[in-house]
């Protein structure tokens, strides 16, 4: 880029982060935010308990809340297909290579279906 694209780029980004919300918060929106947040009120109990995990520095008994769990639920393909996404960089494996073709090739097949009597093969527009 030329210098001037330089200065544009560096003027307008920090700006656009701000806009879609993607920079920290400033010390006053903060302060905004937790003046306006809805307080949650906690129990006695509760405040004990985590006082005194925090000042012993052994964690309480907790089990953690399991009634959305489905354990029929086959998650190998999932799986997989993570462990191609998240990978480190430069990484290699023609195992994971082949899985990320085939899902970048299902990706592309996915985007635009073909066009059919109507908008992306529904039917076509009345009159």
């Amino acid at each position: 880029m030329n210098s001037e694209a330089d200065r544009f780029w560096n003027d307008m980004a920090p700006k656009y982060r701000a806009h879609r919300g993607l920079c920290p918060m400033t010390p006053e929106e903060a302060d905004a935010e937790y003046d306006g947040a809805t307080a949650i009120p906690i129990s006695d109990s509760d405040i004990k308990a985590i006082v005194d995990a925090a000042t012993s520095g052994n964690l309480p008994a907790w089990t953690p809340d399991q009634e959305h769990w489905q354990s029929d639920l086959d998650t190998q393909t999932v799986e997989e297909e993570m462990l191609v996404m998240f990978r480190e960089e430069g990484e290699t494996s023609e195992e994971t290579d082949a899985i990320e073709e085939e899902l970048r090739k299902r990706m592309l097949n996915d985007e635009r279906p073909e066009e059919q009597d109507g908008l992306d093969g529904g039917t076509p527009p009345p009159g």
